[in-house]
């Protein structure tokens, strides 16, 4: 079965002229008639450059010759630098030309062979290659993403053993990841592969339960990743993660699609420092392939995590999130590591809904009554959704990301993801490491590292306790603590009126982190914008509530609490 499209193949051509310049492209022409033997000759050199470097086959020497080409040209750079003339520049070039080569011959050689894997063992395979942006905007080829689509063949249904097609399918693509012996660069290989960092993700449709797709898709990244190691990989080099339905590649409306979002994914990383910089900005979520939540999805998050309490009971509360929270005065703390609410409303955002490019936040409405606030509701001073929910403005895909993945099917990452009213839960675990099976890392993104974020809205308190999301990833590490204080008058001893552990999403965009979280009870469910830089208030929010036959929206501004 075909391991890439033509579409994939035409992406690497692009990739190819956006980022070798003239002068290589005429350089590495040169180099190729002078280093290369056995190639057919042409009547121009476009289609010598063609052959070499654009070739629709998988088991040409694309790679390595643009390694050669790359490394000729950067190495005469540097012989003129270090000595002037002509011999240093050959010198030079020659250097260039062999560590070019031979860091591009492997990922030729390893191409050409997972081609002929996914044909002997008729496996859906796609293969992209991972590059990072240099400063200069030049790209630089940092791994490859390969995943292995879920045809019933590699796994049981619904479990994580590997059949013995799958298992002998899995052994040789792990294979294939180990260099090819080399007497004359020994010491180089092996400190490269030694080097190289392999993760294991698993991937699910979204149908069935979301906590069990994360389950599920994590045991199977972990029993291949298993496999990796018996095949030679140090386990501290191998890792694993459990995606879930987070990361779909292929709408869900149908079978196709979902076919194609059950996988497996390897991803190799070159070092340390890549496989850092990729889990922590290389990755995008493509929402626009997310399904709007159904009714009966929406009732079943609006009633699994309530936990109220009466309005005015200031009884003890045994309960530990009760226990976690601190409440500041509005006006003076007496606990530092709390920022007292704002007792002024939150001022109007830019904001964008799913059919206009941007609008602000409703303003409140002289004809909406209270009357329109269920009995015994929390009144939050919003104005009714009316079919229109407001959606944060995040900006789309990762922020300022230096990795990139060249895919068949990029969708429209800055489509599709709505508002919290429109979208449901969805799990996915951390990256963890095969030698421990612990978090690869527990560093936290600024501002959401187990903090607590506090608003006034309308005269009520909210509270958020222990928002905590992954680095690696924007995987939330742990559900949060939601209390509701109503009409709050600055008791720093005061309990809350409702408290309630609710699901949460996490999504990274250029214009910040959205945290997203589902609730019951007074709250339906909040979206709120968190900066990169300076992430002590969110640059907007919207929170979403019951109201009489509608539901309400309010947009206002968490602080952190400190």
């Amino acid at each position: 079965m075909a391991m890439t499209s033509n579409k994939s193949l035409n992406s690497r051509k692009i990739y190819y002229k956006n980022n070798i310049s003239r002068r290589i492209k005429i350089t590495a022409a040169a180099a190729i008639l002078l280093t290369a033997t056995g190639c057919q000759t042409t009547q121009s050199g476009g289609n010598i450059i063609k052959d070499n470097f654009a070739s629709e086959d998988p088991c040409s020497n694309n790679s390595r010759n643009i390694g050669i080409a790359v490394g000729v040209v950067g190495g005469t750079i540097l012989g003129k630098v270090l000595g002037g003339d002509k011999t240093g520049m050959v010198v030079g070039a020659a250097v260039g030309g062999l560590l070019g080569g031979l860091i591009g011959n492997d990922i030729d050689r390893r191409r050409c062979d997972l081609y002929k894997i996914a044909k002997k063992h008729q496996i859906d395979m796609q293969v992209d290659d991972i590059n990072e942006v240099q400063a200069d905007k030049n790209s630089s080829k940092k791994g490859m993403s390969v995943s292995v689509r879920d045809n019933s063949e590699q796994f049981a249904v619904g479990s994580a053993k590997l059949t013995s097609s799958g298992t002998e399918a899995f052994k040789a693509i792990a294979q294939s990841y180990m260099p090819s012996p080399d007497p004359k660069n020994a010491a180089a290989t092996r400190e490269r592969t030694q080097k190289m960092r392999i993760l294991l993700v698993g991937h699910t449709d979204d149908t069935g339960s979301s906590a069990q797709n994360a389950q599920l898709s994590e045991a199977r990244a972990r029993a291949v990743a298993e496999i990796f190691a018996s095949q030679g990989f140090d386990r501290s080099q191998i890792f694993y993660q459990g995606a879930g339905e987070t990361l779909p590649i292929a709408n869900n409306i149908d079978e196709a699609g979902r076919t194609r979002n059950r996988r497996v994914e390897i991803l190799d990383l070159s070092d340390d420092t890549a496989f850092d910089n990729y889990l922590s900005g290389g990755r995008r979520t493509n929402t626009a392939f997310y399904r709007e939540a159904t009714p009966e999805q929406q009732k079943t998050v609006s009633t699994s995590t309530a936990k109220p309490r009466a309005a005015g009971k200031a009884q003890a509360d045994k309960n530990s999130v009760q226990k976690a929270v601190t409440v500041p005065s509005p006006t003076t703390s007496a606990h530092p590591h709390i920022i007292a609410p704002s007792a002024h409303a939150a001022p109007a955002v830019t904001l964008v809904t799913p059919s206009a490019p941007a609008r602000t936040a409703p303003a409140p409405e002289a004809s909406i009554t209270r009357t329109n606030i269920k009995p015994g509701a929390v009144d939050f001073g919003g104005t009714p959704v009316n079919g229109r929910p407001v959606v944060l403005a995040l900006g789309g895909a990762a922020p300022s990301s230096t990795f990139s993945i060249i895919s068949t099917a990029q969708a429209d990452e800055a489509a599709g993801l709505l508002s919290c009213l429109q979208d449901r839960p969805r799990v996915a675990r951390g990256v963890k490491s095969l030698r421990t099976d612990k978090l690869r890392t527990t560093d936290y993104l600024p501002g959401v590292y187990d903090s607590s974020w506090v608003a006034s809205v309308n005269g009520h308190l909210l509270a958020l306790n222990h928002v905590a999301v992954l680095r690696d990833g924007a995987v939330p590490a742990r559900n949060p603590d939601l209390l509701v204080y109503r009409d709050y008058q600055g008791d720093a001893k005061a309990r809350a009126d409702f408290t309630s552990k609710p699901e949460v999403n996490a999504y990274m965009g250029k214009n910040g982190l959205l945290y997203r979280v589902f609730s019951a009870g007074p709250v339906q469910c909040m979206d709120i914008l968190i900066p990169h830089q300076k992430a002590t208030t969110a640059s907007s929010g919207n929170l979403i509530y019951p109201g009489q036959g509608d539901y309400f929206q309010k947009d206002f501004s968490p602080r952190l609490a400190k």
